[in-house]
Order: structure tokens, then C-alpha cells, then sequence
């Protein structure tokens, strides 16, 4: 074998290599594990009543949610920072405590819909994510809200991207040898 030759040879294993890691980092991105899930229910929320559930996440975190509720219930799902947490604590919740809650500056609705609810949130930085049902009608709707916290392996973004350019470095590498070994076989 010419040192070209081998050259070639040893570069087209280490571009082989990288797209095995790459789609290894890849599959790994892909990974959602289940972590915690919490289940509170009503079979009867009275008129000017709430019911919430809060948790606290972090990067790389899917909060499902999955919320059930009666005629005359108002879904939110709404991300605070953890020292706004306290104000919900100290405070009795009711409609018009959540609603002054919400007007704040730095808290953030997600989603706001009635009925029902049935999403994953993901999450690149820290903070309190609030669930709460709030009857805003005359009669007493059931209400049943699943929170189920997922952690993910490898950051979505970041793996996708070094997964990429892993894998094109890998292809480049590996090119060379694949066209040398192709042309010997039409020259034959």
C-alpha cells in the first residue's frame, strides 16, 4: 500500500467512526425518561375556586400536562420565577387572586384554554411552572389535572448540531477512500 494510500485508509476509519458517534448522539438526543408524575383531582370545584399544582423545572425538562375539566373551568399553565411562588403560598388562590397573579410582569402564560388540556412544555432555563383550574362559571364542573415531569438526555438543539457536523466531518473523512476504492473497481 502507497502512505496515500494509507493515509486514505486511516482517515476513512476515523470518518466511519464519527458517523457512528454522531448517530449515537443523535438516538441519545432523542431519549425522553419519565421522572415524577402527580395526579390531583375535584369531583366538585365550587364557583370562585381554584385548584393548582405547581413544579419546578430546569433545562433539558418536558412538563406533560394533562388537564380534564367541567363546563365553567379556565385552564392556565403558567411559568414564574421560583420567589414569585411564595405570593401563590401566603395567599388564599380564588379567580381573582390567580387573575392578579397572571397580570404581573414577569410571569408568563403558556397556555389558557377551558375544558381540556393536553400538551408537553419544554424548557431551556429554570422555573416554576403553575397548573391551575380556576372555576370562573355558576356550577360545580369535576376537574382532573396530570402533571408528568420528563428529563432529556441530551440537550435537543445542541445534540442535533454536534450530531451534523460530526457526521459531515465523518462523511468528508471517509470520502476519499470510498472514490479511490470505487475508481479500482471500474478500472478492473
Amino acid at each position: 500500500m502507497m502512505p496515500a494510500g494509507r493515509l486514505t485508509y486511516v482517515m476513512a476509519r476515523f470518518g466511519l467512526l464519527a458517523m457512528a458517534i454522531s448517530l449515537a448522539v443523535l438516538c441519545a438526543s432523542v431519549i425522553v425518561l419519565p421522572t415524577e408524575t402527580t395526579h390531583i383531582s375535584a369531583s366538585e370545584l365550587p364557583p370562585g375556586e381554584v385548584l393548582w399544582d405547581y413544579r419546578c423545572v430546569g433545562p433539558n425538562t418536558v412538563l406533560e400536562v394533562k388537564i380534564w375539566a367541567g363546563k365553567g373551568a379556565h385552564i392556565y399553565v403558567i411559568a414564574c420565577p421560583e420567589e414569585k411562588l411564595a405570593q401563590l403560598w401566603y395567599s388564599e388562590l380564588n379567580t381573582t387572586t390567580l387573575k392578579a397573579f397572571v397580570a404581573q410582569e414577569d410571569v408568563k402564560i403558556l397556555a389558557r384554554t377551558t375544558r381540556r388540556l393536553v400538551r408537553a412544555f419544554c424548557f431551556d432555563e429554570r422555573a416554576c411552572v403553575i397548573v391551575a383550574v380556576a372555576n370562573e362559571g355558576s356550577g360545580f364542573p369535576s376537574v382532573s389535572i396530570t402533571m408528568t415531569m420528563k428529563v432529556r438526555l441530551v440537550p435537543l438543539g445542541r445534540g442535533r448540531t454536534f450530531s451534523l457536523a460530526l457526521g459531515i466531518t465523518g462523511t468528508v473523512l471517509a470520502l476519499p477512500y470510498a472514490t479511490m476504492r470505487i475508481a479500482r473497481r471500474g478500472s478492473r
